[in-house]
């Protein structure tokens, strides 16, 4: 009896492993989302890096840990593990660091410390409960991997159902339950971390209701361009919904300054605009900044009735590239879009932008990744049109030097390329300079691939620039000497 007693405990104590990898790798990867959010999406490899250190540093410090705290054991240092998820949430989302200039180099150094804190005794769990059961640790690592690999699994409906921050306190719950097995397992549950650990769920709910812990919120640096439109204090600008998704969070935000416009942001930044199209179509002035000020319409200038027969658009995003396409006279126009919450969001607001994505019988709405797409079909364009489809990773020429983009490769643009009909063209607007002068680099490769040499590749394409976001428009034919000099003279106008 003694014996199956004893198998039954360790039966326990494989079930908490299992539950305490599930709650680690899925409150890592919702941590980059919330960081994704808050801060900016490349600072979250930093969490992987800071998450592996909290568990590498419990496993190390599990000799010496003992010796101070000779009182506790596994089952503690779950609970503990548990509740610091809890804790390091509300005080990453409660802290007024973000928006503080004093705090603003070691603001993002204080958020990694308070997130690798459940880490740690999550690393000091493990390592003494392997240490407690060398001679059957086959059996807890294939727990551990199960446990993981679940994680991996449901993380996404997990974040799509519920959010960055109800997600991480749904694997708190969870964390929570691991330890409650393990004292389980021991015969004793420990009365004060335990009644420590309902207290914390207590409190949350508590914040909760009370409407304390609320969203996540953006970051007061230079890549949040919604931050900036919400403090602006000249145009005054509200939050009219928030979505999130594994893809992260999507903001509507109006302001009173932009009737006829909303800006759609995820993770707070890369705002795509969703315009009024019954205004812009009846008022010439609504529609002039589009016509004159945002390059991607430009070419519509010399445009033929033959050349704009369809368009396909890549990362439509709010419909700002379907309402030029539209301005432009183009028949047909397929858009796709990788982001489906900002698609629903476009369809859910048809009575406001004039049902872009659902009323126009010549436009079709496709959610998907646009190369993919693109392999699919057999469809010649007369247009390709990429306005900013991705989300801006730095500002510097040295932060794009270092960042791969899959629309944007040397394959890419022979894929653009192979989808032209012979008298369509692509039109790409890009953030800055630098990837202007990339994407004048990749035509020319792809050009070259063609056989087509450095000088006579030059004569496909042409670029042009209003301030920001510039333009570049890649001919499947080369300019004539006539065409290039009413390019000239109109860009100069």
């Amino acid at each position: 009896m003694d014996g199956i007693a004893r198998r039954s405990r360790f039966g326990f104590v494989v079930l908490s492993i299992f539950l305490i990898s599930y709650s680690i790798l899925t409150f890592e990867i919702v941590l980059t989302r919330i960081f994704s959010v808050m801060v900016s999406y490349h600072f979250v490899f930093a969490i992987v890096s800071f998450a592996l250190l909290g568990l590498g540093v419990g496993g190390m410090m599990l000799h010496r840990w003992r010796r101070l705290f000779s009182m506790t054991s596994y089952s503690t240092h779950a609970v503990l593990f548990a509740m610091l998820i809890i804790v390091a949430v509300i005080s990453i989302i409660l802290l007024p660091i973000y928006k503080s200039d004093a705090l603003e180099d070691l603001g993002f150094w204080i958020y990694l410390l308070l997130a690798t804190s459940p880490f740690f005794f999550a690393g000091l769990t493990i390592a003494e409960i392997f240490q407690r059961f060398a001679e059957r640790s086959s059996l807890l690592y294939g727990a551990d991997l199960l446990g993981a690999t679940l994680g991996a699994l449901t993380v996404v409906p997990l974040l799509n159902a519920l959010g960055g921050v109800n997600a991480a306190f749904t694997v708190a719950g969870i964390a929570l339950l691991s330890a409650l097995i393990l004292g389980w397992s021991q015969r004793k549950l420990p009365r004060v971390s335990l009644s420590l650990a309902v207290a914390t769920m207590l409190a949350v709910a508590v914040l909760q209701i009370l409407g304390i812990v609320g969203e996540v919120p953006v970051a007061k640096t230079p890549d949040k361009d919604m931050y900036h439109m919400l403090k602006n204090p000249k145009y005054p600008a509200e939050v009219v919904e928030s979505r999130w998704s594994a893809f992260g969070r999507t903001d509507l935000v109006r302001s009173d300054s932009l009737p006829n416009e909303m800006v759609i942001f995820v993770d707070g930044a890369a705002g795509a605009s969703m315009y009024n199209l019954d205004a812009i179509r009846s008022d010439p002035s609504q529609s002039a900044h589009l016509k004159f000020h945002f390059g991607e319409y430009f070419p519509f200038f010399f445009l033929e009735e033959n050349e704009k027969d369809n368009a396909l658009i890549i990362g439509p995003g709010g419909g700002r590239d379907v309402v030029v396409a539209l301005l432009g006279g183009v028949k047909s126009i397929t858009a796709v879009e990788v982001n489906p919450e900002v698609v629903q969001i476009v369809k859910d607001y048809e009575d406001f932008n004039g049902g872009i994505y659902t009323r126009l019988p010549n436009v079709q709405i496709v959610v998907g990744e646009g190369r993919n797409y693109l392999r699919s079909t057999e469809t010649k364009y007369d247009l390709i049109m990429l306005a900013l489809p991705i989300t801006k990773s730095s500002l510097s020429v040295e932060g794009y030097a270092l960042t791969e983009n899959y629309l944007f490769t040397v394959e890419a643009i022979s894929d653009y390329l192979d989808h032209l009909t012979p008298e369509g063209r692509m039109v790409i607007v890009a953030h800055d300079d630098a990837e202007i002068y990339r994407l004048i680099t990749l035509t020319i490769k792809a050009f070259g691939k063609r056989d087509v040499n450095q000088p006579d590749a030059m004569k496909h394409l042409y670029t042009m620039a209003s301030g920001r976001m510039p333009t570049i428009v890649i001919k499947n034919q080369p300019y004539d000497e006539e065409g290039a000099k009413k390019r000239h003279e109109r860009i100069h106008k």
